[in-house]
């Protein structure tokens, strides 16, 4: 009983006592809250997203798509986990306004749970998309739009010294619509608010998208790891999903750390980005070179910003279509 007790106190200051100090904005504990079946609140839930765990499409009142992120509050065991569901919350609906970056619509606040509902972005990431392709690549046009929309994402972002931490494919939401894939950048849990000239200590990221320094669990730039992660999403969407695996070769079950050296070791050599464009057959684009070797630099503060990034492929996209 004394367990149960102190389990019950310390719950009570997690979720109840430290929000109402600390986070005005975090939505308060709802009693009422239907959560049962496929409903919670107002909401129905329609389907669970493949490979994202805890996130699910659904359709509110009107009929319109929604997607719901739920965080079930046992497994949660520390004020920086709720810092960081708060934190989501903060960034998408209050920080940042931008269209290919998802919105936060609301948080309910259950005895369970906390959810999270955000706009509808598509049914796929950028990983399953190409997982469908031919080539399990887009077209070289369509791979630089899809780009600089993610560099405009991040763009604005870093304007506002905002880090999203973990730019990958998986975090890449896609929506077609007019023969055009849509993108907005997803999953800000990692992200936070770092002047450019302060470093970061925290692991954020996975491979192959990654920025190797953020890998070796040292300090690090967080904007041109960002950066980094913006061009291994071009490079897998122009040339083919697993580009970089191919190139740098490393083996499951590695570490982090001894794949990122693997991955600085390979950029390091002339010729670098010509090899990994080509390495899953696809052929070279000075275009989309240019871009690659800008951003896929082992010197962090050597690599193009993203504003910078959003100009290259903007003008190389529409350089390419006036050719065609």
């Amino acid at each position: 009983m004394q367990i149960k007790g102190m389990e019950d106190e310390f719950r009570s200051l997690l979720w109840d006592a430290i929000p109402d100090l600390l986070m005005p904005d975090f939505a308060p504990l709802d009693d009422r809250l239907l959560e049962c079946g496929n409903r919670v609140g107002d909401f129905q839930l329609v389907r669970p997203y493949p490979d994202h765990q805890h996130v699910s499409l659904a359709v509110n009142g009107q009929h319109e798509n929604v997607v719901i992120k739920v965080c079930d509050k046992r497994s949660v065991t520390n004020v920086k986990e709720v810092e960081s569901i708060y934190q989501e919350f903060c960034f998408l609906t209050h920080t940042l306004d931008h269209p290919h970056i998802i919105r936060c619509l609301g948080m309910l606040h259950s005895q369970c749970s906390v959810h999270l509902v955000l706009q509808y972005g598509g049914d796929m990431c950028m990983e399953q998309v190409l997982s469908a392709q031919s080539g399990y690549r887009l077209f070289r046009d369509d791979a630089l739009d899809c780009s600089a929309q993610i560099a405009s994402a991040l763009s604005y972002c870093h304007a506002q010294d905002v880090v999203h931490g973990q730019v990958s494919l998986r975090h890449v939401a896609v929506q077609t619509a007019l023969n055009r894939h849509i993108c907005r950048l997803v999953d800000f849990s990692m992200a936070a608010h770092v002047p450019f000239s302060s470093a970061r200590g925290a692991l954020c990221g996975s491979l192959p998208c990654v920025a190797p320094e953020a890998a070796l669990n040292e300090p690090y730039l967080p904007k041109p790891a960002d950066c980094w992660s913006l061009g291994v999403i071009l490079l897998e969407t122009a040339c083919g999903q697993g580009s970089l695996k191919l190139s740098v070769r490393w083996r499951r079950g590695e570490s982090l750390a001894y794949a990122a050296r693997q991955v600085l070791e390979f950029f390091s050599h002339a010729s670098c980005h010509t090899e990994a464009m080509t390495k899953m057959g696809n052929s070279v684009d000075g275009v989309t070179l240019a871009c690659l070797e800008a951003v896929l630099k082992p010197e962090p503060a050597r690599r193009t910003s993203a504003s910078d990034m959003v100009g290259m492929l903007s003008i190389g996209r529409a350089e390419q279509v006036n050719f065609d």
